[in-house]
C-alpha cells in the first residue's frame, strides 16, 4: 500500500489534532495506553502522527517529568507493529518507526544541549531545579534506554554520561553550575538506564565499554564522596548549591548509585523514584 500523502494545511492539522490526542492520552495513562496508541497509528499512518508522538513525549518530559516511564514503555510496546509501515516523509516512503526516531533524536538533542536559537530556557540550564531541560531530558534519555525506545540514543547518552562523570578528559572539565548540572544529569540517566546503559555505556561513541567497576569508581572518585584537597567533588558541590532540606537526597541518590553499581546496575529506578530522590 502506497503511503498516504498530505498537503501541507492536511499535515499541520493533523499534526495539530494528533498531538492534542497524544498528549491527552500521556496525561491520563490508562492501563490500556498502548492498546490506545496503535490504534491512533493505525488510523493516521502518516509523518505527521509520528512526529506528534515525537513532539508529545519530549513536551510531557518537560512538564510532568517524574511520570515519562510509562508513556515510553507503552510506546516502546507499540512501535514495533509498525516498523513495515511506510509514511511519506518529505516526499519519499519511509517506516513510521524510521520518521520517529530521527524527530525524537531531533528533539532530544536540541533540548538536552539548548541548540535552538535565542534559547528561552538558557537561564534555567545552570539551576538545580526540576524544571532545568538538561536533568528532566537525563530522566527521558534514560527511559528511553531501559524500555529500549529510541536505538540511535547510545551515543549522545554515552556522551553525556561520561561528560558528567568525568571519565573522558576530567582535566579538561571546568568547574562550576554546568558541570554540577551535567553531573547531576549523569547520574539521573544511570539511575533511571539502569543495566540497559550500564552493559553498553562507552561503546556508541568512545569505542569502549566502560565496565561497571569503572563507572562506580568514577562516582566515587570525580562525582561523589567527600572533598578531597584537590576541590570538592561535583555531586558535593550540587548538594551545596541545593537548599539544606535537599542535600540528603542528592547524598542518597549517589551512594544507593555506588551500591547499585557493585551489582552491575540490576536496578533500574522509575523515573518518579528517581525525581523523588532529587527534588522531593
Amino acid at each position: 500500500m502506497s503511503p498516504v500523502e498530505l498537503t501541507d494545511d492536511e499535515w499541520d492539522a493533523q499534526y495539530d489534532h494528533i498531538l492534542s490526542t497524544f498528549t491527552e492520552l500521556f496525561t491520563q495513562q490508562t492501563p490500556s495506553l498502548s492498546s490506545e496508541l496503535k490504534d491512533l497509528i493505525t488510523e493516521h499512518p502518516t509523518s505527521a502522527c509520528a512526529e506528534a508522538l515525537a513532539t508529545a513525549l519530549i513536551e510531557l518530559s518537560k512538564s510532568t517529568p517524574k511520570s515519562i516511564d510509562k508513556p515510553v514503555e507503552a510506546a516502546a510496546t507499540a512501535l514495533p507493529s509498525f516498523k513495515q509501515v511506510e509514511v511519506d516523509f518529505g516526499g519519499s516512503p519511509y517506516p513510521f518507526d524510521t520518521v520517529f526516531q530521527i524527530r525524537f533524536l531531533d528533539l532530544f538533542k536540541t533540548v538536552l544541549h539548548g541548540l535552538q536559537l535565542q534559547d528561552p530556557t538558557a537561564p534555567r540550564r545552570k539551576l538545580l531545579v526540576d524544571d532545568n531541560p538538561v536533568l528532566t531530558s537525563a530522566l527521558l534519555g534514560g527511559s528511553c534506554v531501559k524500555y529500549g525506545l529510541v536505538s540511535d540514543l547510545g551515543r549522545t547518552g554515552d556522551s553525556f554520561v561520561a561528560e558528567g562523570l568525568l571519565l573522558e578528559k576530567p582535566e579538561s572539565t571546568k568547574r562550576g553550575s554546568v558541570a554540577e548540572v551535567k553531573a547531576l544529569g549523569a547520574a539521573i540517566y544511570l539511575a533511571v538506564a539502569g543495566k540497559s546503559f550500564a552493559s553498553e555505556f562507552g561503546n556508541h561513541s568512545v569505542g569502549k565499554v566502560y565496565e561497571p567497576e569503572a563507572i562506580v569508581t568514577a562516582l566515587k572518585e570525580n562525582v561523589s564522596g567527600p572533598a578531597l584537597n584537590d576541590g570538592a567533588k561535583l555531586l558535593v558541590e550540587v548538594r551545596i548549591a541545593f537548599e539544606s532540606d535537599k542535600t540528603n537526597l542528592i547524598t542518597t541518590l549517589s551512594q544507593e548509585l555506588i551500591t547499585n553499581g557493585g551489582t552491575g546496575f540490576e536496578k533500574s529506578y522509575t523515573s518518579e523514584e528517581v525525581w523523588e530522590k532529587v527534588f522531593g
